[in-house]
């Protein structure tokens, strides 16, 4: 359940971001894709040891903290564009994006774990 919930709360801050993009339509440079894309997978690597896991899942199970993590991502990507610009859109997106393509990568490592082989 962990990972298809996690996914539904990516979508949906996505979805707000996705809005933002149509409205403000910033320019995509490559280092800008770039800092989202290496700042999730440096963010997935620290939170990724067992220990550290385990107590973050423990918080994030918690609804009250996935809808207060919504908000105030939201609010924090809002001020940040008024205050840098809508290229924080872009890196916010590819960092989303990079978040979800990792869920299904990691969906379907388990999915193939738990799939008898028939070789």
């Amino acid at each position: 359940m962990g990972r298809h919930r996690d996914a539904a709360v990516a979508v949906v801050c996505l979805l707000f971001v996705g809005v933002g993009l149509a409205v403000f339509r910033p320019r995509i440079p490559l280092s800008v894709v770039l800092v989202g894309l290496f700042g999730t997978l440096a963010l997935e690597a620290v939170l990724s040891p067992r220990r550290v896991r385990t107590r973050v899942r423990a918080v994030w199970e918690r609804t009250v903290v996935q809808v207060i993590s919504v908000g105030a991502l939201l609010v924090a990507v809002a001020s940040t564009v008024a205050l840098v610009g809508p290229s924080v859109l872009v890196a916010v997106c590819s960092g989303l994006v990079t978040y979800l393509l990792l869920l299904a990568a990691d969906e379907y490592r388990a999915r193939r774990a738990n799939t008898p082989n028939n070789s």
